[in-house]
């Protein structure tokens, strides 16, 4: 079986896993059959517009507010990582970009888990999502600066 096979496998399997909670959302990319996109889907995208209402972030008022401002601030992170993602795994040779896959697909599971984790101790509270958004912007943050350092620390 082909590492692309074992790929979609591993992205149907993780699909499924994944259906009815948070939604960690991996699409191939046909062509190459690498992952295009890897990332938690369980709001609308607001990567270009402001929170709703135009909400100051800078002073939330509401749990709702919080957590909206956290979604647009989690939304940002995830399209900026997913750009650094694509750039990277385009520039990857066939072994390293399915390593890197690999590497994908194993810390979305540890990020989503940890996050659910985080949250816990908040289960029933209104900033329940808030604190777990909070939690996959910085995750996501991180993992996009390991990716953007990836040429430097792998010595290239």
């Amino acid at each position: 079986m082909s590492h692309y096979h074992t790929v979609t496998g591993i992205t149907i399997g993780l699909a499924l896993l994944c259906a009815g909670c948070q939604g960690t959302e991996i699409a191939e990319d046909e062509t190459s059959g690498t992952i295009a996109h890897a990332s938690t889907v369980d709001r609308v995208d607001r990567t270009n517009s402001p929170p709703t209402n135009s909400i100051d972030c800078s002073n939330p008022q509401t749990s709702i507010e919080m957590n909206d401002c956290a979604a647009h601030k989690y939304d940002r992170a995830d399209a900026r990582l997913n750009r650094t993602y694509d750039e990277l795994i385009a520039r990857l040779d066939k072994t390293n970009r399915e390593k890197l896959i690999d590497s994908q697909l194993t810390w979305l599971q540890f990020r989503d888990a940890n996050c659910e984790w985080e949250a816990s101790d908040y289960n029933g509270d209104p900033l329940q999502t808030s604190v777990r958004l909070g939690c996959l912007e910085r995750l996501t943050q991180q993992r996009n600066q390991d990716l953007e350092n990836a040429d430097e620390v792998r010595g290239r």
